[in-house]
């Protein structure tokens, strides 16, 4: 029995079946993802793993029939790997999967989301990787700021039958999501698949989203209708322009395009009492020579400067009338803009 552990994982195995539309392809295995990607494969070793199970009554109410649960527990050993755990998907009814992740050292960097593997000829679990075929990923995943709930599906293109991830577009929008990461509590997974393509996530039995496999993912599995065409070019005498200067428009004899912005405020006059000779700063009075000072070092010591107090009633220092705006101002002159009659609207290739 592994003693040293990181993350728990316990997982209920419902005895449904898989049946949406999307997902023809049988899954024939169970991988419990706890670790980070592996760039390149890897040979791993058979593992004496002592899986205690037990048959159990689910206590929640999901949109499914009431199925028999299979409970294993498992604790991830250090350094955290992955766990494999066998099951035959069938393609006839609703999928329902639950799990529960513990974090008990916290997490940084690293996951601990499901990957239902494909069935595919002469698979070998030895050398599982992170490129080997799967047909779901379902579970928590986290590195350093960046947190997502992943909700992946492979999707087979029925035309050229290239394959191509499908992501959920709500994967990084779960609330408070970075709690489950720090607070080292148990939480429960659950995701539910129908046989019409509707799905919902939970998480700790509430409902997180609901929604459909052709509409919350991206990119999308039915691509729109109609495309835009790569060869199509734009005309040369395509005018995009919906208004134009007024052809015929002078600028007037009397337009001052010199005068400034703003001038000089003819009215203002200087208030009384204003102090002309007083500084706006003075030296704080108050300030003291630090003790470790070395002039030799420093250099002449000064005291800091602060606002004069003698002006804060009325002013000092020089004064200068305030500017106001022009009401001669003009600026440049332009003609008018005039509905263009051979506008053609955006060309959009």
């Amino acid at each position: 029995m592994l003693s040293e552990t990181r993350k728990n994982i316990r997982y209920r195995s419902s005895q449904t079946t898989f049946g949406t539309m999307l997902f023809r392809h049988i899954v024939l295995l169970f991988c419990v993802t706890l670790a980070l990607s592996q760039d390149d494969a890897q040979d791993f070793p058979d593992q004496d793993i002592d899986i205690d199970t037990e048959q159990i009554k689910s206590d929640e109410k999901p949109d499914v029939p009431e199925v028999e649960l299979e409970e294993i527990p498992y604790s991830t050993p250090q350094p955290i790997g992955n766990a494999y755990i066998a099951e035959h998907f069938d393609d006839r009814e609703a999928f329902d999967k639950k799990y529960e992740v513990q974090f008990q050292n916290g997490q940084e960097c690293g996951g601990a989301y499901l990957k239902l593997l494909s069935q595919v000829p002469d698979m070998d679990l030895r050398t599982f990787h992170d490129k080997t075929p799967y047909t779901l990923m379902f579970g928590p995943d986290k590195c350093g700021n960046d947190h997502k709930l992943h909700f992946i599906f492979r999707h087979r293109n029925p035309k050229n039958g290239s394959f191509e991830e499908k992501h959920w577009k709500r994967s990084t929008a779960v609330p408070k999501f970075d709690d489950i990461f720090k607070d080292k509590k148990p939480h429960l997974f659950t995701l539910v698949i129908n046989p019409d393509n509707k799905f919902e996530v939970l998480m700790d039995k509430q409902s997180i989203h609901k929604g459909s496999l052709l509409e919350n993912f991206s990119p999308p599995v039915n691509p729109e209708p109609e495309i835009d065409d790569p060869n199509d070019v734009k005309p040369a005498d395509w005018d995009e322009r919906e208004k134009i200067p007024h052809p015929t428009a002078t600028k007037p004899d009397d337009w001052d395009e010199v005068a400034p912005r703003q001038i000089v405020d003819p009215n203002a006059r200087k208030p009384d009492g204003w102090l002309d000779d007083e500084p706006e700063l003075i030296p704080d009075p108050n300030a003291e020579k630090p003790a470790d000072w070395d002039d030799e070092m420093d250099g002449e010591w000064e005291a800091p400067l602060i606002n004069n107090p003698k002006c804060e009633k009325i002013g000092c220092g020089k004064w200068k009338p305030p500017m106001i705006d022009n009401p001669k101002y003009k600026g440049k002159w332009r003609a008018p803009l005039i509905d263009n009659p051979n506008y053609k609207v955006l060309f959009i290739i």
